[in-house]
């Protein structure tokens, strides 16, 4: 596995915040071009030329004097000197042959590391499948693309290409259960990454976006790059949720981590670079920038307009450089988003404190406070009952579950999944909890039901050999883009490893044809 370590320490992504830690440039590849023993070999030839000149210096001398010699010695000198040249010849021969096994060897040697992968098993020079690149702008909703300021976005969709009213992310509505879930084709409660924060109580460790997400425990699921690593495929990864984690003992081949502050145009430069240099067949790219606005500003704020505008002219950067090197129809891409964003209002606060104003709040644990409530009991404390009887009636705007009466349309009760609380709250949309006024107030957010909460839709768009061009279809689940990637990646037959996820048909039946005509 590559790693392409950033050099850069500049962290903020929305409330991602990767621990930074110094990267060693040896870590970087390094590549060998034969150059240096091109010169020696060089620099040897010039001294052996300098010597041979000097030799036949010498036996011009020597054939003057023979002259005078005996017949006898003049036989024997001429065989000595058809000995010699015959030697000299062997040795040119000899190294002639050696500069061209090593000028296939560093050729060979260059290629490899190339496309060096712990996990992969087909030669890059053999193309199974057409590249497929993936790109994820957070908090991208699904009607930012009806403001008349993505021209490059919706050029992807537009003629031969195809986009969705709007795509359905999963329960809760956060950035990196929804980005897993896109990635494994899991339910949140099925993958493990139940929320952007989380606490496991059988390990007694904490899940914070900001400090351990690498940490592969948390990882449940099989994401894409790695059924593409084991299927045999080069992949690749710009930040992408999850893909800082080492799963399975895999990661992609060339991945960019830890995570840092880049501009849409740095990201697509990356992405540029990978493209042209390592070819890989899958490639897996995150925006932050819409998010981070969308909180700090709202939705409809010009800040966001701003940040749409930024994003969309780097992809346009994108779109022309595959069009400029000819591989832009023989590419699938695919736009996504992991969910909207709504409105907040300081009135609409829910104050957790004023609930338990009568209760040692030491005695629960708060894993994650909004929109979604996560409370734990804790031994010799507040008991599950209790804490319901303290906040069921906290708020009209808040409502309390046990995890067990969780709406099944939620699909977040699963028992077996010990990181879901036992008690929940949900605020409605635009309503926002908290455990004290102090909290810095955000002017947008997101993680709300996304049933019926159209602020909460994401976006699709496509273009590529292997996408119909169907200019627009009906809203579906995100869990349907995983196995619309395994038969992009082509690799849904044969001798192909799949897992088992909750995605379905639906994406493929619509969208998917076959390669018409052979791959180069």
């Amino acid at each position: 596995m590559l790693n392409l370590n950033d050099p850069t320490n500049d962290n903020e992504f929305e409330d991602i915040d990767y621990n930074s830690t110094n990267n060693n440039s040896d870590d970087n590849p390094i590549f060998f071009t034969g150059t240096e023993f091109l010169r020696q070999y060089t620099d040897d030839n010039q001294h052996d030329d300098n010597d041979s000149d000097g030799e036949d210096r010498e036996d011009h001398s020597f054939i003057e004097v023979e002259s005078y010699r005996q017949p006898q010695d003049k036989v024997k000198f001429k065989r000595l000197l058809i000995l010699s040249m015959g030697v000299l010849l062997a040795v040119t021969l000899a190294i002639v042959l050696f500069l061209i096994i090593r000028s296939t060897t560093i050729t060979s040697s260059d290629s490899s590391s190339s496309y060096s992968s712990s996990s992969s098993n087909t030669s890059p020079n053999i193309k199974t499948t057409n590249p497929l690149i993936i790109i994820s702008l957070d908090g991208f909703r699904w009607d930012y693309l009806n403001r008349n300021i993505t021209p490059n976005l919706l050029s992807i969709s537009s003629g031969a290409g195809v986009r969705a009213n709007f795509s359905i992310p999963q329960f809760p509505s956060k950035t990196f259960p929804n980005h897993y879930s896109i990635a494994t084709g899991l339910l949140p409660q099925y993958h493990g990454i139940i929320n952007n924060h989380m606490w496991d109580p059988l390990t007694n460790q904490t899940f914070n976006i900001h400090l351990n997400a690498d940490e592969s425990y948390w990882y449940w699921g099989e994401p894409i790059w790695v059924t593409a690593e084991k299927n045999g495929l080069t992949t690749s990864c710009v930040y992408f949720p999850g893909c800082s984690a080492t799963i399975e003992k895999i990661e992609p081949t060339y991945n960019m981590k830890p995570y840092q502050t880049k501009s849409p145009q740095q990201i697509v430069d990356i992405m540029k670079n990978w493209t042209g240099q390592y070819h890989p067949d899958l490639m897996l790219a995150y925006f932050y920038s819409v998010d981070s606005q969308g909180h700090n500003f709202g939705p409809n704020s010009q800040q966001v307009d701003d940040a749409i505008v930024s994003v969309d002219n780097a992809i346009g950067d994108l779109l022309n450089y595959l069009k400029n090197e000819n591989i832009y129809e023989n590419t699938n891409i695919i736009v996504v988003s992991d969910h909207g964003m709504t409105q907040l209002n300081q009135s609409k606060w829910i104050l957790i404190d004023k609930c338990l104003t009568n209760m040692n709040k030491t005695n629960i644990l708060i894993a994650d406070y909004s929109p979604i409530l996560s409370i734990f009991p804790v031994e010799g404390g507040l008991t599950a009952n209790e804490i319901m009887d303290a906040l069921k009636n906290c708020h009209p705007n808040l409502t309390m579950y046990f995890k067990q009466d969780i709406p099944d349309v939620l699909q977040y009760s699963w028992m077996g999944n010990q990181r879901i609380p036992p008690i929940i709250g949900i605020a409605d949309l635009g309503w926002y909890t908290t455990v004290s006024a102090d909290t810095y107030f955000l002017q947008g957010d997101h993680g709300y039901i996304t049933s019926g909460e159209t602020d909460m839709m994401s976006i699709f768009l496509a273009h590529g050999p292997n996408i119909k061009p169907l200019s627009t279809i009906d809203p579906f689940s995100n869990l349907e883009y995983f196995n619309f990637f395994t038969h992009l990646l082509n690799f849904t037959t044969g001798v192909s490893l799949l897992p088992t996820t909750n995605s379905t048909n639906t994406l493929v039946d619509s969208l998917f044809q076959p390669s018409q005509k052979k791959i180069n």
